[in-house]
């Protein structure tokens, strides 16, 4: 199991290879995408503070804010959120 992250940008060499690091791509507020092999991982800090969502029902955690360009070409969109009431 891997360690909680504290921040996207202080992502630990320890959690991944050498060479996976250097091909990290920063994809948005609070997401971090690297491929490995065939796949791609996106990694995101689940406790971020985050910021209010425009309607003020939920804190965005994560977001692309909209589709990104991603590694290898692929497009990604990505909102990670809690919601706020109820």
């Amino acid at each position: 199991m891997r360690a909680r992250l504290r921040s996207v940008a202080m992502v630990p060499r320890t959690l991944y290879q050498e060479n996976t690091m250097a091909e990290s791509q920063k994809l948005g507020d609070n997401v971090l995408a690297y491929v490995e092999g065939r796949k791609l991982h996106l990694v995101v800090d689940l406790e971020a503070s985050g910021r209010t969502s425009a309607s003020g029902k939920s804190t965005v955690i994560a977001s692309t804010r909209g589709n990104a360009a991603g590694p290898e070409g692929v497009k990604v969109g990505l909102n990670v959120y809690r919601a706020r009431f109820g």
